[in-house]
Parts: C-alpha cells; structure tokens; sequence
C-alpha cells in the first residue's frame, strides 16, 4: 500500500509543524507531479513551511498510462484539481491510499472505490495507532484550524467512532464461530471497514 496525498492535507500539518506526525503514521508519503509544483508555488509566495514538507516527502511520476489517463480525466473531470486527479490515478493503478480534504475528491473516490483518508480519518488513525493521544489531538486540531483558517467540524467524534468499529469487528468475528451463514451478511461490511481503515489490525481485537 502506498499513501499518496494532495497539497491541502500536506499544508494543514505543514503551517503548524506536524508533518513528523504524518511520517510516523505512514512511514513514506508520495506526492505526483502537480502536488510538488503547487508546493513549489506556495513557496515562491513565502509560505516557508513548504521546505520541510518537501523534505518529508517523495515524488511519484505517473508512467505513460497513467498519465494518459490522467489528460483524459482533465478533461472529464474538471472540477478537480490538477494535483488532486493525478494523486487519484497513482491510488487507483497503484494500490494506494489517498490523503485529501477536498469535498469533490472524496466524493469522486466513493463512487470509483478509491480508498482515501480525509482530516478526521487521520485524526482517527493518529488516535487508533498510538501515534496521539487524544488531548494532543485535540492541541493539533486547535492549532490547524488556528493556523489554516478552517473549522474542523465534529471532530471528536473521531474517539467514538473508533470504539463503534471496533464493535463491529468484534462482533463479526464471534457471530462468525456462532451462527452458520451468518458471514454472508457481515463479509461485505467487514470488507468496506477493512477498505475504510487499512491501518486497523483486526487480528489484535
């Protein structure tokens, strides 16, 4: 699995300086082409937390299909973002994850199967993984919308949400050893929350 993100998520931990919380999470973050350039850009206009973030980082050239494929989307899609399309055609052709906030990206992820995380889904693995605590996230929330000028909306529903999918895993596997057939009708849900929440580790609950 690969974690690919767009400039708006990357620019949230930038402007407070939490990207160490991103690398911890997820080890490698990849950007495409056009992400770097908007980076680049922002740099240009002084935003000087793009230095780190590019430190942090590795770009992810699209091979030829790819990108054919991207130019066709350009042109189908033109509500989303340079930036944003190329990181959904490296996620769809690569296995990956994408990391975006952007309304109309998530949006187009659900309807092709895409596999993303938007702000309160990191903040849900920071929370699930140990990386944060949870007054630590609730400090970096502060901070972020502080910083970016945003309004993270119900966020601490993050900490509840966590317990209700655990719930679910825990009841799909002792339904499983109890009640014949019973997988046919968990399996599909099971299968979306392990999609939704590759980093869960259903084998420890």
């Amino acid at each position: 699995m690969i974690v690919v993100s767009d400039s708006d998520i990357l620019s949230m931990f930038g402007k407070v300086g939490a990207v160490q919380h991103l690398k911890r999470l997820f080890e490698e973050i990849y950007i495409p082409p056009a992400v770097y350039e908007e980076l680049r850009r922002a740099k240009e206009i002084g935003f000087d937390f793009v230095d780190e973030l590019i430190e942090n980082v590795r770009i992810m050239n699209l091979n030829e299909d790819e990108y054919a494929e991207f130019v066709r989307l350009m042109e189908d899609e033109d509500y989303l973002h340079s930036g944003e399309l190329q990181g959904i055609v490296l996620c769809k052709h690569r296995n990956g994850v994408l990391l975006t906030n952007d309304r109309r990206a998530k949006k187009f992820c659900k309807r092709n199967n895409i596999v993303y995380f938007d702000i309160k889904g990191i903040l849900r693995a920071f929370y699930k993984t140990n990386v944060l605590k949870s007054e630590e996230i609730r400090d970096l929330v502060e901070a972020i919308e502080e910083k970016d000028n945003t309004r993270i909306k119900g966020f601490e529903g993050v900490f509840d949400f966590i317990c209700l999918v655990f719930q679910i895993f825990l009841y799909y596997k002792e339904s499983k050893s109890r009640i014949t057939n019973t997988h046919k009708l968990l399996d599909p849900l099971y299968k979306l929350l392990r999609r939704s929440f590759p980093l869960i580790d259903c084998s420890k609950i």
